[in-house]
C-alpha cells in the first residue's frame, strides 16, 4: 500500500518541524506556504487530508469555503492546528489545538484517514537492538519503532516468520532499556533495497500500560528533536503531554 499523502499549509519556508514529524510518522507530505496552491494540488497528489498550521485570513477562509462547495465528493478533510493562538477554523473543518502532542496528532490523523490502518503510533528511527533467541544473542538495529511492534534489520542471520524471541531495545537518552517478548510476523531476505540486511517485522506480545507510555514518551521526544546524521543522538526534551 502506498504511503498516505497529506497537504500541509505552513507559516513559511523555514518552518519544517511539523513537516518533519509527519514524514517520520510515515506520510508523504506536500508542503505549501500559499493556501490556493495547496488546495489546487491536493487531488493531483492523491491527498485526502489537509493540515493548516498557521492563522488564516478572510480571503483564505473564503477560498476554503469555495473549495469545499466545489469538491463535494472528493474534498480532502481539513484539519486546522496550531500552538499557542489557534487559527480560525473555517466552517466544516476540524480543529486540532496542539500538533506537537504526538499521540494526539496520531489519533487525529487516524480518525480522519480511516482507509489506512495505523492504529498504533510508530515512527522511523535508528536504535541498536539485542535479539535473544533460545540462548543466542544477535546484534541488530531497529529502523521502525511503534507501540505495538518494530522493524528490525541484521546482517547476522535471518529470523523466521512465526518465531518467538525477546528483543532488548535501549531508549537512548532516557537511561532505560526495554526487554520485550515478541513474535516475528514477516521476514525478508537481503536485497539491494534493504542494503543487503536481513529484515523482520516483530509484534510485541505484551501491551501493558507502562510499556505503551514508555514508548509513546520516547517516540514523542524523538519526533520533537532532530537526530545527528547517524540517527542515534538523542537530546532530552521536555516530557510531552500524553493523554
Amino acid at each position: 500500500m502506498p504511503q498516505p499523502a497529506i497537504g500541509l499549509l505552513k507559516k513559511n519556508d523555514d518552518d519544517h518541524q511539523l513537516e518533519r514529524i509527519l514524514r517520520r510518522l510515515g506520510y508523504r507530505v506536500f508542503a505549501y506556504t500559499r493556501c490556493h496552491l495547496m488546495f489546487s494540488s491536493l487531488a493531483g497528489h492523491g491527498a485526502n487530508l489537509a493540515l493548516i498550521d498557521r492563522p488564516l485570513g478572510e480571503k483564505e477562509i473564503s477560498l476554503i469555503k469555495k473549495y469545499r462547495s466545489r469538491e463535494t465528493k472528493n474534498a480532502a478533510t481539513i484539519l486546522c492546528c496550531g500552538t499557542g493562538q489557534s487559527p480560525r477554523t473555517p466552517p466544516g473543518c476540524n480543529q486540532l489545538v496542539d500538533p506537537l502532542d504526538i499521540p494526539a496528532l496520531h489519533r487525529a490523523l487516524q480518525r480522519h484517514m480511516t482507509q489506512y490502518d495505523r492504529k498504533k503510533l510508530r515512527a522511523s528511527i535508528r536504535l541498536p537492538a539485542l535479539v535473544c533467541d533460545r540462548g543466542e544473542h544477535l546484534l541488530g538495529e531497529v529502523n521502525v519503532l511503534g507501540t505495538g511492534g518494530a522493524q528490525l534489520q541484521s546482517s547476522a542471520r535471518p529470523l523466521r516468520t512465526g518465531q518467538n524471541l525477546e528483543v532488548v531495545i535501549p531508549l537512548l537518552g532516557q537511561k532505560k532499556e526495554l526487554e520485550i517478548p515478541c513474535q516475528v510476523v514477516y521476514a525478508q531476505e537481503p536485497v539491494a533495497e534493504n542494503n543487503f540486511h536481513y529484515q523482520a517485522g516483530i509484534q510485541f506480545l505484551t501491551h501493558d500500560d507502562e510499556l505503551v507510555r514508555d514508548l509513546e514518551h520516547y517516540l514523542s521526544c524523538h519526533l520533537l528533536t532532530a537526530p545527528d546524521d547517524n540517527g542515534y543522538h538523542y537530546r532530552p526534551a521536555a516530557a510531552p503531554h500524553i493523554t
